[in-house]
């Protein structure tokens, strides 16, 4: 995949060479592992002015470059299981809108990447399942 945008190319860039090499070196189930950086990334034009950079700017290809697919598919059960049961149990259907958007801005920044981002997000999740009984007011159908 090819964009003409420079920021999505070089990210799209980086996500496919995770993936093409994860395949290519048989590391696609369980992944590169946690003691290093993610290989794509140690090379001098992705790592920012800086050099500090090891973020892929994409969660799921992170979470698939760390801990492949063993620790992707347990990961996307239990965001599609929370989604089903909060809808199930409260038909409060805001939630889903969260989850959705934080996801999908996460697709796309190093957001879920950092300590502070998934510390807010997975509190309010569970104050939201801990709360479900007085949470239905908000539900947008009726």
């Amino acid at each position: 995949l090819y964009s003409t945008e420079n920021n999505a190319n070089w990210r799209l860039e980086i996500w496919q060479d995770v993936l093409f090499n994860l395949i290519e070196k048989e590391k696609i189930i369980g992944g590169y592992g946690y003691s290093s950086i993610i290989p794509e990334m140690n090379v001098a034009y992705r790592q920012g002015l800086d050099g500090s950079n090891e973020n892929v700017h994409n969660f799921i290809i992170n979470i698939l470059a760390r801990g492949g697919i063993l620790s992707l598919v347990p990961y996307l059960f239990f965001i599609i299981y929370l989604s089903f049961f909060i809808r199930k149990e409260s038909k409060n259907y805001l939630i889903l809108f969260y989850i959705f958007s934080i996801l999908t801005i996460s697709l796309f920044d190093a957001t879920n990447e950092s300590v502070r981002y998934p510390f807010i997000f997975y509190t309010f999740l569970g104050y939201f399942l801990n709360n479900l009984d007085k949470t239905y007011k908000f539900k947008l159908t009726n």
